[in-house]
């Protein structure tokens, strides 16, 4: 329901962390998307928590279960030795309890991480664990709709652009 009502990237990114904190009880959230210029992945967007100004490297220890195995991270149970101070320092002032990965084909594209758990002895269950990845699939396809929307839109714009070029040029020429 949320995925449907969003009708721009931003705001599709908002409903994203909003639907994933409303399922799991969650009291914030952050998207972290792969920035194909810096081979990082970078918040995009957060919610109910200062803006992260942290990257993560897309090659990182800590992402090899998520990308080689489709796995959601349970961070309470298995804290990551793998990553940063500041990255721990992050995880930890945001009780950051899961990550869940947005994997389009075999690749990596981002991840959600949620945190701040509103019942702080909640256990999660393998069902658990499956629609958090279920979820994470159908958000990986809606952004992957945007971005393919938006590279729609810029050929189109180059096509007209090159058409108007060819008719100045053609009567230049004549």
């Amino acid at each position: 329901e949320h995925l449907s009502r969003a009708r721009s990237k931003e705001g599709l990114q908002d409903a994203v962390l909003r639907g994933f904190c409303e399922t799991f009880g969650m009291g914030c959230a952050t998207l972290f998307l792969h920035d194909f210029d810096s081979n990082t992945f970078t918040c995009r967007s957060f919610m109910e928590m200062e803006e992260p100004r942290i990257t993560f490297h897309k090659d990182a220890p800590l992402f090899v279960p998520m990308r080689e195995k489709g796995w959601v991270l349970n961070l309470i149970q298995d804290h990551p030795e793998s990553i940063n101070t500041e990255q721990s320092r992050f995880i930890d002032e945001n009780k950051i309890a899961l990550m869940a990965p947005l994997i389009m084909g075999d690749r990596l594209d981002g991840f959600i991480m949620l945190g701040n758990p509103m019942d702080k002895q909640e256990s999660y269950s393998f069902e658990d664990y499956d629609l958090i990845k279920a979820m994470a699939r159908q958000v990986a396809l809606a952004l992957l709709n945007f971005r393919l929307a938006d590279q729609l839109a810029q050929a189109r714009e180059m096509e007209a652009l090159g058409k108007v070029s060819t008719f100045v040029a053609h009567d230049l020429k004549n």
